[in-house]
């Protein structure tokens, strides 16, 4: 079962790639970072902190350049048809390149066309609920899901997305009927959230409005409790361990062969991972230490469950 959101940081074209491996001098020109969601969403936050820290560490600027809509296809299709130079990146959680492609028709071969370079870093989500909301726990808001079917909405960054898979499986588990509803990026759902057009959430986003009183936290959908929330139980602890969710990282690949020249330039600078945007944020970078780590970013996961 798919159990924490990661996000990926992912280089265009094999010709790149292997370029980098070589020794050849990059980025020599501003280098474009697409975000596949809306602005304001948890993969712009990280990608924000992060090109701030590699415009420095490599001396050419990062930009971001959002491009939200279709679950992330959009950006994804955009980077897929850019050129293999190693100028232009995405930074794409697993569900975009992994779940999307399995349940809609896509533009792209996520696995022929992007070349994996670097982990970022762990995204804990909270799952939290508009105050008007009756339910002050995970019980009770299945309760209420079972009194009122088809009357709570839940609003995810889209259809085929980790928050999407995580709707289903709550329904299906807990025998109730919450309505899905997607939109174009976690912002989005986050302004809906807060004026009572949706009931509930699953994000990151939700934390700092939840420590400023406009949100309700039920849970924190992770392995373990947050550091920032120490008294918020995890959706394991009650009752629900198959809805954590985890997305797997690829790590760097050249021409199939691993090494350290695949996260050149990517894991020789400070990491964000202390920086004090992330625990307002609710990154859990800093909590489990493993942002930017130069193993974790060269090393795939594909022998984790």
């Amino acid at each position: 079962m798919i159990r924490r959101f990661l996000t990926a940081l992912i280089l265009l074209g094999m010709t790149a790639t292997a370029a980098l491996a070589q020794g050849t001098k990059w980025p020599e020109r501003p280098v474009r970072v697409i975000v596949p969601f809306a602005a304001g969403g948890p993969n712009d936050v990280v990608a924000r902190l992060w090109v701030d820290r590699l415009t420095l560490a490599l001396g050419q600027q990062f930009i971001v350049d959002n491009r939200g809509g279709a679950s992330g296809m959009i950006g994804s299709e955009a980077a897929a048809r850019a050129a293999p130079d190693g100028y232009t990146l995405l930074l794409a959680s697993s569900s975009t390149l992994g779940l999307v492609p399995v349940v809609a028709k896509v533009n792209f071969d996520p696995l022929k066309d992007f070349t994996p370079m670097a982990r970022v870093g762990d995204l804990i989500q909270g799952l939290a609920v508009n105050p008007t909301l009756k339910a002050t726990n995970v019980a009770e808001l299945v309760a209420l899901a079972k009194a009122t079917p088809g009357k709570i909405a839940w609003g995810t960054p889209g259809s085929g997305t980790g928050s999407h898979l995580m709707v289903v499986n709550f329904n299906r588990r807990a025998e109730v009927d919450i309505l899905h509803v997607p939109y174009r990026g976690s912002a989005d759902v986050l302004n809906d959230l807060i004026a009572g057009h949706v009931q509930v959430m699953s994000d990151i986003v939700v934390l700092p409005h939840v420590r400023a009183g406009k949100l309700r936290l039920l849970a924190m959908v992770g392995d373990d409790r947050h550091p920032g929330f120490p008294d918020t139980p995890t959706l394991a602890e009650q009752g629900f361990p198959h809805h954590l969710l985890r997305h797997l990282w690829p790590g760097g690949r050249v021409q199939g062969h691993r090494g350290q020249g695949e996260c050149r330039g990517f894991g020789d600078h400070e990491e964000p991972r202390n920086d004090p945007t992330l625990p307002r944020t609710g990154s859990a970078a800093e909590a489990d230490g493993r942002a930017g780590d130069r193993q974790g970013a060269c090393r795939p996961d594909r022998d984790q469950p």
